[in-house]
Formats: structure tokens, sequence, C-alpha cells
């Protein structure tokens, strides 16, 4: 038994590191090995693996292929879809191209179950987003040294001119929209921080870090994750609205709104170009850039077609692109879309798949918003709904999210807190339904914090929780 829990401990302890590593890129830090450049955090994936295999053959096995009930399709899915990719070398036409997509995809299985058998509390998910912040934090001051010095360390010597026209941000990213998306999960992991800060001063510094990726956000000038912002805003907004009515009538509104825009599709185009009038957008250049996007999802749909509902295969949408275009893409091959990279790369089963992966994963998160009893709980599960909201507008401003590594290493994150099981507790809140008092309220709250501080709580609380039960039954 000791042995097992000092296993875990490693393997936790394996897991933060590889968290960190993540956000160190492969042009930062890392071994050229001429055909593959081992970066910290593939060095750690490799150590992972080595360990497994070990244990497999020591016979001291402590890493479950497949984690618990509440996040058992989402692995199922990625071993899934990892396995299709390899399969599809049967009919991709760029073997380099796949090789790439295949050791991603792998690699988010390796991340998936590492940290589905490492991280089993909710005190463990928020460290996890407090490694993230510390990255977090370096890289916005990365962004404002670029833009105040105009001095770029880790971008291509051919871009730097014209980042430095512009003033764009960029860190270690490569481009700015890559950037944009990594701020777009950085201010809800850092409002979660701010919200658990024991210290006010921990708060004051947490929030204007969030200012500052915000401002950082605005000066990348990509228009899809800052779309997406407003999406995972107003999801926050509309999780912290208690009163009915207000929810309804925001309901409405938005509602409206996507009636008139589906009636109307030319009115968001005006909003697009009074958006880039307001940042400072080149107008000709906005509307080349959404043609080209056209052309490419458009193309998409035609590989799609021509392949019979399989797809290119995996990392193959690139070669397609290039050498069987139909409509004008200006040069560009990659597909600029998360959404139609997984339909036309791999096929209609996968997408439908990942749609129900992706809508089970949101419907996780909310249920354990909602039965939350505990600031961590609560604070933890709504970032990770602001981010799934805002991820499937800002998923189509990168042209490939699929070798984002920090990327899959969040998802995996995400996918080990909706595995994580409930306690008695909890299943008592969710059968009390919603709370009519305040006093009930920080009852539930601090009966919660005591169980995450593993203290036993009081009796006469906890007969007040089964009484509320009673009486709302």
């Amino acid at each position: 038994m000791r042995q097992l829990s000092e296993q875990k401990t490693v393997i936790s302890k394996i897991a933060y590191f590889a968290i960190f590593a993540s956000l160190i890129g492969a042009n930062v830090l890392a071994i050229d090995l001429v055909f593959f450049q081992l970066s910290l955090f593939r060095m750690t994936i490799l150590f992972v693996v080595f360990l497994f295999f070990l244990s497999l053959r020591m016979k001291t096995q402590s890493l479950a292929i497949i984690g618990d009930i509440g996040n058992r399709f989402s692995i199922a899915f990625m071993l899934l879809w990892a396995c299709y990719a390899v399969l599809s070398f049967f009919w991709v036409q760029d073997y380099i191209a796949w090789m790439k997509a295949v050791y991603f995809l792998s690699l988010n299985v390796i991340c998936v179950v590492l940290f589905t058998n490492a991280f089993k509390q909710s005190t463990q998910i928020l460290t996890c987003l407090r490694v993230f912040a510390v990255m977090i934090v370096l890289h916005n001051l990365m962004g404002w040294y670029e833009l105040i010095a105009k001095n770029y360390f880790f971008l291509e010597e051919s871009l730097v001119i014209y980042y430095r026209h512009f003033r764009y941000p960029v860190s270690i990213f490569g481009n700015t929209n890559d950037f944009a998306t990594f701020l777009l999960i950085s201010i809800f992991i850092l409002y979660t921080c701010m919200q658990n800060a024991k210290s006010r001063l921990m708060k004051y510094f947490y929030i204007v870090m969030i200012i500052s990726s915000v401002v950082l956000l605005y000066m990348t000038s990509s228009r899809a994750n800052m779309l997406g912002l407003i999406i995972a805003f107003a999801v926050l907004v509309w999780m912290n609205l208690y009163n009915k009515k207000t929810q309804m009538l925001v309901f409405i509104v938005f509602l409206l709104l996507c009636i008139l825009i589906a009636m109307k599709p030319e009115l968001l185009e005006k909003a697009f170009s009074m958006i880039g009038k307001t940042f400072y957008f080149n107008k000709e250049k906005v509307t080349d850039s959404v043609n080209i996007r056209m052309n490419l999802l458009k193309n998409g749909g035609i590989f799609l077609i021509d392949t019979f509902g399989m797809g290119t295969g995996a990392g193959n949408v690139g070669y397609w692109m290039a050498n069987a275009s139909i409509y004008d893409t200006n040069g560009i091959t990659d597909i600029h879309n998360w959404w139609m990279e997984i339909l036309t790369g791999y096929g209609i089963t996968i997408f439908v798949l990942y749609i129900m992966f992706y809508v089970l994963l949101f419907r996780s998160c909310y249920i354990k918003y909602k039965m939350a009893i505990t600031r961590i709980d609560k604070t933890v599960s709504l970032c990770f709904l602001c981010c799934l909201a805002g991820y499937v507008i800002g998923g189509i401003s990168s042209s490939s999210n699929i070798s984002s590594e920090w990327l899959w290493v969040f998802w995996s994150i995400v996918i080990a807190y909706q595995g994580l099981k409930m306690d008695e507790l909890q299943n008592g809140v969710a059968y009390i339904g919603r709370l009519r008092t305040k006093e009930q309220s920080k009852i539930l709250e601090e009966v919660g914090n005591k169980r995450c501080r593993g203290q036993q709580a009081k009796t006469d609380e906890t007969l007040f929780i089964r009484k509320c039960g009673a009486l709302e039954k």
C-alpha cells in the first residue's frame, strides 16, 4: 500500500513537471537530433513511457489506461482517434506529415492517461492551473518585452521586420494566432487562480495579469480569439447570474442576435469590418484573409467527398491543399480551422465522435459546476466551461493546432478533472438541488472546504445538510 502511494506521488510530480515543460517550446530548449527536436517536454513523455513499460515488466503497473466512468468515453475516443490516424497510413500521400500527426495524437493519449492517473483531487487540478499560471506570467513578460523593445528572440528572421512594424507580441509561439489562443485560455486560468488566492496581494497580482493578457490578446489582432474571449466571458457572466429572469433575458437577446445573423449574414461581415477599423486592421487585408479562408474550407469539403468521407489521413490536409486545390488559396496549405481540419483529415466518423466528446466534456464540467460545494470546484469547473466555449471560435484562428503540445496538455487536465469522482457530500448537494438561502450555501462551502483539507465535518453541519435534503424532497 505504501509502495503504491509512493508511485502515485512520483507520477503526480512527473505530471506537474510535464505541464511546466510543455510551455517551454522546442525552439527554446531542445536537443537537435536532425530528424527530431528532443525538447524537455518530449524527454518527460518518453520517460513516462519508459516507466510504464518498466512497470509492466516488473508487474507493478500503477497506470490504468482507461480511466473512471466519468472520463472513460473521452479516453476511449482519444485512443480510437490515434488508432485511426495510424491506420490512415494506407491511404496518405505525405508520410512525414503523417508521422508528425501520429506523434502528436499519441502524445495526447499519453498525457490523458498520465494526468488521469496522477490527479485524483480537485486541489491537484488547481495546482496544475497554478503551474500554468507561472508560465503565463513569463510569456506575458516576454510579450511586453517584444512590444516595447521590438526585439524577438524566438521568431523566424523572415517575420521579424513584419512583426516589428505592426508591434505584434508572439513570445515563443511562432505566430500571433497561436499566442492569442494561449492568452484566451490563460485569462480564465488566471481568473481561477485569483479566486483561490489566499492573500489579497496575490489576488491583485492575478488581476493585473488578467488585464495584461487581455491587452496582449488585443495587440495580437486575432479576430477569432477576441470573439472567443467575448463568448467565454458571456459564459462566465451567464453562469454567475442566479436570477432566472436575468438569465432568460440574456438568452433571448443572444437568440435574437443569432437568428438575425442567420437571416442576414452580411451583418456579421459589416461587424467584422467595423472591428477591423476599430483595431486598425487593413480592410483589404481582412477581406483577402476571409476569402482565402473560405477557399480553404471549400477545398476541404471537396477533399472529404473525394475520399468518400474517410478523410485525407493524418497530417495530409496540407499535401492535398498544395496538390489538389480547386479554389485558389494564395499558396496557403494549412486549413486554418480546427474543426474542418478534423473533418477533412480524419473523416466524418472521427469528426462526429469528436463533437460528442466535446459536448460531453462541456456537460461534465457544467454538472460539476452545479454540484460544486467548494470554491475550488466551483472556479475550476467554471474555468474549463469558459475555455471550452471560447475555443469553439478561438480554434479557427491558428493554421493548425495539432502540433500545439501545451494545448494537448491543457485538454488532458480537463479530461482528468472530468474523471474525478464526487464524494458523498457532493452527491448530497446534487440531491438537494438549488440552494435556497445564503446560510445553506455558507455551511455547505465550509463543510466542503473541510473535506478538501481532509478534516471531518461537524455532526450538526452534516445533519443540517441531510435536513435540507429532506426539506427539498
